[in-house]
């Protein structure tokens, strides 16, 4: 079955569970109000025995029945709905992790990574400093953990790793400009 067809299907059951639904309110609906209305005018006007209020016992389920088929002829226009607002939310919360949280995540891993070298006591560690913020990142970092520049330049003659501000190779002596 494929998918127009499948449409076809659910949107014609669909109509025929609300028209249902809605046929089954009314008619429990009336039946309700009928059993009400003998109860309350038999035990106000005349005091005698109400004799249609057996109806409000066959009137709820009649309305309960209609809510249901009510409800499930129109769960796809529910859902689809329910799932529109909860893409937005969801769009709407990533974006504010994206980009509201990028920085102070960025600059909270750079300072975990300086205490964790400090809280080891590893002598003679050395740091490289970001040349464009200044800020201080562990020997072994590619970009600065604050604001993304790159520390660590290629030597494209021989694949070295040198600092970002150098000049020329501590490998090969070539200039990296």
């Amino acid at each position: 079955m494929d998918n127009k067809e499948y449409e076809n299907r659910y949107n014609g059951t669909a109509k025929k569970l609300r028209i249902i639904g809605f046929l089954l309110l009314i008619i429990g609906l009336g039946c309700v109000i009928t059993g009400m209305t003998d109860f309350f005018m038999s035990t106000i006007g005349h005091g005698s025995m109400p004799t249609l209020f057996f109806l409000c016992f066959v009137g709820f389920p009649f309305c309960a029945g209609g809510g249901i088929c009510l409800a499930l002829g129109s769960q796809k226009k529910m859902n689809a709905y329910i799932a529109s607002q909860n893409a937005e939310a969801a769009k709407d919360f990533r974006n504010y992790m994206n980009v509201e949280t990028a920085d102070t995540t960025a600059e909270m891993a750079g300072k975990v990574a300086s205490n964790v070298v400090q809280a080891a006591g590893v002598e003679g560690v050395t740091m490289n400093t970001c040349s464009k913020c200044g800020h201080q990142n562990p020997a072994g970092a590619k970009f600065c953990a604050k604001c993304g520049a790159i520390i660590v330049k290629k030597c494209p003659y021989c694949g070295a790793e040198n600092d970002d501000s150098a000049k020329f190779c501590n490998n090969c002596g070539k200039s990296l400009m």
